[in-house]
């Protein structure tokens, strides 16, 4: 889809499309009228349009050939019709054509408005999970291609011995295992927060269980990549109210990053301590989580956008990455009522902090 959002509107009632066009344009979106069906088409060859809007009945040509050949040559197109039949037939007809949505004259603009917006939300959602699938597909060829490339070497005998270098091949085989099972654990998480939000599993929670259950997850990727992990822990930090499966994720997500984006030889510090921070109007307890690597950071323009669905490592680190691991930490921590935040010196540091409320969310 454009950056602009572009609509189409084919009606040969030249009022009602002038009027429609008028409406669009004062919500800021990209749109031309066309008054009879051969004009629509051949401007669907010419360009690119986001959202059709057609009236079933023209009279110089049936309003359902033209959504047929958006459907037929835009598959990614949303089409609306309308009519001045409320009938099954008509809404048949506009089904076959696998129309968005249908509505009958006469109609306010506002009710046509609202079915555009639901349009474009659907075709960003849609566009969204594609450009994840592609992500997400290309990112796992790589560990699964050194996954067969080991085990192929690791298949191979001298004198019915095996490969002198077998267990340093499973090694490679588990941690690139791994790396495919974070992958689909967070392309899993991000879809259950698109279709439904975040449910919890609240119980009590010691983060220092879960930053120790991380690191030792992370041990073979951080000596692979020659890092050190150092935890500074405040003793007898107290428990929280948390789902303990999503708090891993959360600051094993983090880890991962600060392991992956460090040069050779880095010290990553993990730290724990007590604190408080203010959430809807009142003062609360917390226990926060900061993780520090230094490396190339992240340049002030990207800053802002670290944590938004599906932005790609490459504009924030300059090194791949899916693009929905801190996506997947932010949600987590909003549904827990609590913060995650990000600070960068390019060239020199970069700092994740996770604030959590020791009482858990609002219920």
């Amino acid at each position: 889809m454009s950056e602009q959002r572009r609509i189409l509107i084919i009606d040969d009632d030249r009022a009602m499309a002038e009027s429609l066009l008028e409406t669009f344009a004062r919500e800021g979106y990209a749109v031309r009228a066309e008054f009879d069906g051969p004009s629509a088409i051949a401007a669907l060859r010419r360009e690119e349009f986001d959202v059709v809007i057609v009236d079933l009945e023209l009279r110089d040509a049936s309003g359902a050939e033209v959504a047929a050949y958006v459907d037929r040559a835009h598959p990614h197109a949303a089409t609306i019709v309308f009519t001045d039949r409320a009938s099954a037939e008509s809404a048949v007809e506009a089904i076959h054509h696998h129309v968005f949505d249908y509505v009958v004259k006469p109609f306010q603009p506002a009710a046509l408005l609202r079915i555009v917006e639901k349009a474009f939300a659907k075709i960003e959602g849609d566009r969204l999970r594609e450009d994840m699938v592609s992500m997400l597909v290309h990112d796992i060829k790589i560990p699964l291609t050194s996954i067969l490339g080991f085990s192929q070497m690791m298949a191979e005998t001298r004198d019915g011995q095996p490969h002198p270098k077998s267990a340093a091949f499973a090694a490679s085989i588990y941690r690139n295992g791994q790396k495919i099972l974070t992958l689909i654990d967070n392309y899993l998480t991000s879809c259950r927060i698109e279709a439904s939000g975040l449910s919890l599993c609240l119980g009590e929670v010691r983060i220092e269980d879960v930053i120790d259950d991380v690191l030792a997850s992370l041990r073979c990727e951080s000596e692979q990549h020659h890092r050190r992990l150092i935890t500074r822990l405040e003793s007898d930090l107290p428990p929280i109210r948390a789902d303990g499966a999503l708090l891993y994720r959360a600051v094993g997500n983090i880890a991962l990053n600060a392991i992956r984006y460090s040069p050779a030889n880095a010290r990553i510090e993990v730290r724990a301590r007590r604190g408080s921070f203010r959430m809807h109007g009142r003062e609360r307890q917390s226990v926060c989580v900061e993780v520090s690597n230094p490396g190339p950071g992240i340049a002030p323009d990207a800053l802002p956008h670290v944590f938004d669905r599906y932005k790609r490592a490459t504009n924030l680190y300059g090194i791949e990455g899916s693009g929905i691991g801190l996506y997947v930490v932010k949600a987590i921590a909003d549904a827990h009522d609590g913060l995650v935040e990000a600070e960068s010196i390019p060239g020199e540091i970069t700092t994740f902090r996770l604030t959590l409320p020791l009482e858990g969310p609002d219920a």
